[in-house]
């Protein structure tokens, strides 16, 4: 689903996995980013987690690094055409999504 809130994109998506990941008492994090670092993408909504699992998820939003100023700034000052050198770039300014099952 996609709609303009407050002037700003906002989608909505579901993600099912092909292949039911058992954590069992294990936990993991997933993020969702554009890998070239063109849109920046935040979770606003608490996940919904499907099914009778015992599990519990939470975000974790990004926060800035003073050390990431350098990089951002090299990113902003990037043309249309332009991709970032570091492949998956994304990955570094992307909130997260802490999974833990019991």
């Amino acid at each position: 689903k996609v709609q303009v809130l407050d002037g700003r994109i906002q989608a909505v998506f579901e993600r099912e996995l092909q292949v039911p990941l058992h954590l069992n008492g294990l936990s993991a994090e997933l993020a969702f980013y554009e890998a070239t670092y063109f849109f920046a993408f935040k979770i606003t909504d608490a996940p919904q987690l499907l099914g009778n699992t015992p599990c519990a998820a939470r975000v974790i939003p990004f926060a800035a690094d003073p050390n990431d100023s350098t990089l951002l700034a090299k990113l902003a000052s990037l043309s249309r055409e332009e991709v970032p050198e570091n492949e998956n770039v994304g990955q570094l300014f992307a909130d997260r999504i802490a999974l833990k099952c019991d």
